[in-house]
């Protein structure tokens, strides 16, 4: 039809039944991330009684032992067993290990089995991107299946928030606890859901012709790795918000009931720029995006030093889910088009390890950073712990400015963004054995 499309982005999907699969499994896959994420630093300083330091030590040491999930998973995913089926995999037993963290109460038992966790979970958000993009025609429409884990993000936060106020839930508590619980029902779910989904690369393509080292080769792309320099800085400041968000909330006086609704709201705008992502990068580009992401977090970051009024508080947890619509979102596209189909799963894997060093770094030294602000009473001073990432958040825009340009080349990988001829056409016969 002539008038489907608008900007150049077509209107409405081309397989309506497979685009609600891959959108039910992004609002699976963030209710999962979103009943833990916001919170769970805040379970462990008020439910667990741990130090700052116990808080950003457990997150760290989690992060730095996933570090070996996605390295294996580059030699999983798609070789020895589809993404889709991995994904079930990788959900089935994070169910499992969720359900025993929630009665974890020791600091060294929640910290083995929160480690445990981490690594087997680690590898499913790479999977689901790598999902999507396998049955995209056109990468710049990630952006409309990627919403739906932004609303899946938001569920999870009401559905926390309704349980807090209800007397007798059905099978979880009625505090925090219950976000952990909730959590792991969800990845039961999507292990089981996984299970329906259809494989983005037929078996035979999977296993021939295809090295493990394929997608080793992208760290020899220059754009890739001054992206995923990049991304470990703002995967560092970025931990400064998970870490101390929701303590802020409740040291201003807001009740536990309130928190996750309160931070969900910053999920609303990040639904209207992920509808319209691909024009944003259409016609401003992955520069432009990208630095406009890095201001809203410069912003954030300055309002929330500045006091903690509500017009201040509020503002900054809006633009929060902005920050991570322009920044991640546009990142996770451009690495999507240094890929062929067969080693998109691995590639995806591969961003997650190179880009991990920021949240290693972010948990342990945001936690660091809180026990340095607090007083001898004990509270933590907001107005000085928000301005370590400020000032990082500054550094960030003027390095990214000038050293990131827009057409890196890349050395024998085809890009679709700005490739050659002979790019172009090998990547479209890899795409034509894709499902």
């Amino acid at each position: 039809m002539k008038n489907d499309k608008i900007l150049g982005l077509k209107l409405y999907p081309e397989k309506p039944f497979v685009h609600l699969q891959l959108s039910i499994m992004m609002i699976l896959q963030f209710i999962v991330m979103g009943c833990i994420n916001p919170i769970v630093s805040l379970y462990m300083k008020d439910y667990l009684h741990f130090s700052g330091f116990q808080i950003g030590s457990v997150l760290a040491l989690s992060a730095m032992f996933s570090f070996v999930a996605p390295v294996v998973s580059t030699f999983i995913a798609d070789r020895l067993i589809s993404a889709e089926r991995f994904l079930s995999v990788v959900h089935l037993l994070s169910a499992v290990l969720m359900f025993f963290l929630s009665y974890q109460t020791t600091y060294y038992s929640f910290l083995i089995f929160f480690i445990l966790y981490t690594v087997v979970l680690n590898p499913a958000g790479p999977l689901t991107n790598a999902i999507v993009f396998h049955h995209l025609p056109d990468s710049n429409h990630f952006g409309g299946i990627r919403l739906w884990g932004t609303i899946g993000w938001i569920i999870a936060a009401w559905i926390c928030g309704f349980v807090a106020t209800t007397e007798k839930p059905i099978l979880v508590s009625n505090d925090l606890h219950s976000a952990l619980q909730i959590s792991a029902y969800a990845s039961l779910l999507l292990a089981l859901y996984a299970l329906f989904l259809p494989k983005g690369i037929k078996k035979i393509n999977r296993v021939k012709n295809f090295l493990p080292m394929d997608s080793f080769k992208i760290f020899f792309d220059p754009a890739f790795l001054i992206m995923s320099i990049f991304s470990c800085l703002i995967m560092f400041i970025d931990r400064f918000y998970i870490f101390g968000a929701a303590p802020f909330l409740k040291s201003i006086g807001y009740a536990e009931k309130d928190i996750l609704p309160i931070l969900s709201i910053g999920q609303i705008p990040e639904i209207l720029l992920l509808l319209i992502m691909g024009v944003l990068i259409k016609y401003f580009g992955f520069k432009l995006t990208i630095l406009a992401g890095i201001a809203l977090e410069i912003f954030r970051f300055l309002i929330f030093a500045l006091g903690t009024s509500d017009l201040f508080l509020f503002s900054g947890i809006i633009v929060h889910g902005m920050t991570w619509a322009l920044f991640f979102v546009p990142i996770t596209i451009f690495i999507d088009k240094k890929c062929l189909p067969k080693t998109r799963a691995g590639i995806q894997q591969l961003y997650s390890f190179a880009s991990g060093t920021g949240v290693i770094a972010g948990n342990l030294i945001s936690g660091i950073t809180a026990d340095f602000t607090t007083s001898v009473q004990g509270k933590i001073n907001y107005s000085h712990f928000w301005l370590i990432p400020l000032i990082l958040s500054i550094i960030t825009f003027i390095a990214f400015a000038l050293l990131f340009k827009e057409s890196q080349p890349a050395l024998g990988i085809p890009d679709s963004y700005g490739s050659n001829e002979k790019s172009k056409k090998t990547a479209t016969l890899e795409k034509s054995h894709t499902i």
